[in-house]
């Protein structure tokens, strides 16, 4: 592999990193496990994040919150 290519592969890796420590934030969850997961898994851990979904504390908020636009 040669300095290209291993940069490329370097961006991505940090990218899935990145992307599934922002969405574990979101759906309320731990950040450090999400960064961790998406460096060791990179697509998989992003579709693991996806399909979890968002935490118990995080629904009710969500739905506080349209309560009070729409109430």
């Amino acid at each position: 592999m040669d300095n290209q290519e291993f940069v490329i592969v370097l961006i991505f890796w940090i990218s899935f990193g990145v992307i599934c420590r922002s969405m574990a934030g979101k759906r309320g969850r731990d950040k450090g496990w999400g960064l961790a997961l998406g460096l060791l898994f990179g697509i998989l851990a992003m579709l693991g994040y996806a399909i979890i979904g968002d935490t118990e504390e995080v629904k009710l908020a969500k739905a506080k919150k349209l309560c009070e636009k729409y109430g």
